[in-house]
């Protein structure tokens, strides 16, 4: 037996029941995310290169920090005060002969965004790749009209409104071969209605990444979208609470509703890789069949924090990629996208 379906085979539910608070932890979670330490091998593609990643310290994020140091880029990384993930990944990073620096902040803020982008040129006098990966996703809210002003904001501050700020601050630094990389989510093709807020955000960045592939183009940078699919991060036991026993749909919910005022409301709702994002969002129980009975991929799993770094990877090099433009690769485990 390969050694990736051995890998594979290890990540298969049922998980332990476990259920996280926000912001979440991957090293509370049973089993640990698989980043790829011991596995990927980088080949200097990205030699000398100075990467952003936002949301780095944990999940995708950090897989695709940890990838990017293997090919030889220097890495910043942008988070959200969750320092004991973030001091873990730098020592990862650093320990493949590449610098990495930390910022905590808030990249709701406008403020963050600039810090951000303002000590990366510092240490290093450019940027060459924008990983726009950060976001909020806040508790499951089975009915829209209870989703307040605040959280709304919130949530598209900074999951989309970010990425426009890191965007504009980034280019100024950028030069031609450089890349900017969104991260959106099978939610902005099959949304989850539990999570309206956070979905929608998923689709404005499709929109985002399209448009701006045109735009900047002209200057020789490069704007592409990856689109996870379940992912086995911090968020799934996060987000619901213990006693919630499964995820409730959007037809469930919504729609049951608004039958009486004669609107149908009808959804495919996917199942949420294996970070810190699910044990924030589900409750225990679903928790432990995550990526199986819950989310229903092909696959019959999850996917790790590891599927994901070479594709960004593949993306952020130009020998590689330099005619792909504008795209959204679905890493879905098979969960198809339109």
């Amino acid at each position: 037996m390969s050694a990736a379906i051995q890998d594979a085979d290890a990540t298969r539910p049922p998980f332990k029941p476990q259920q996280q608070d926000p912001v979440g932890l991957e090293s509370k979670m049973d089993p640990a995310p698989d980043y790829g330490y011991e596995t990927y091998k980088g080949t200097g593609k990205l030699k000398g290169k100075v990467a952003i990643v936002t949301g780095g310290d944990s999940g995708i994020g950090r897989a695709i920090a940890m990838h990017y140091a293997r090919e030889g880029a220097h890495v910043a990384i942008a988070y959200l005060d969750e320092h004991e993930d973030a001091e873990q990944i730098k020592k990862h990073i650093e320990e493949s002969n590449v610098e990495c620096i930390l910022i905590p902040g808030d990249i709701s803020k406008e403020e963050t965004c600039q810090d951000i982008v303002d000590k990366t040129v510092k240490k290093w006098g450019k940027v060459d790749i924008l990983v726009n990966n950060a976001a909020y996703q806040g508790p499951m809210q089975d009915d829209f009209r209870k989703l307040t002003r605040e959280r709304l904001e919130f949530t598209f501050k900074t999951n989309i409104i970010a990425y426009f700020s890191m965007a504009q601050k980034c280019v100024e630094h950028m030069s031609r071969g450089s890349a900017i990389i969104d991260v959106c989510s099978i939610n902005a093709y099959m949304p989850q209605p539990a999570i309206l807020d956070y979905a929608s955000t998923k689709g404005a960045i499709v929109t985002f990444t399209k448009g701006l592939s045109h735009q900047l183009i002209g200057k020789g940078i490069r704007v592409n979208c990856i689109a996870p699919g379940p992912v086995w991060t911090p968020l799934v036991p996060m987000s619901f609470d213990k006693e919630t026993g499964a995820i409730v749909t959007f037809t469930k919910g919504l729609s049951h509703q608004l039958i009486g005022k004669g609107i149908r409301v009808n959804c495919i709702a996917p199942g949420p890789v294996w970070t810190p994002l699910i044990p924030m969002s589900f409750d225990e129980n679903t928790v432990e069949h995550f990526g199986k009975e819950t989310v229903g991929t092909p696959i019959m799993r999850p996917g790790q924090p590891k599927e994901y770094g070479p594709i960004a990877v593949f993306l952020a090099d130009e020998a590689q990629s330099s005619y792909i433009l504008g795209a959204v690769i679905a890493v879905t485990g098979g969960m198809l996208i339109s």
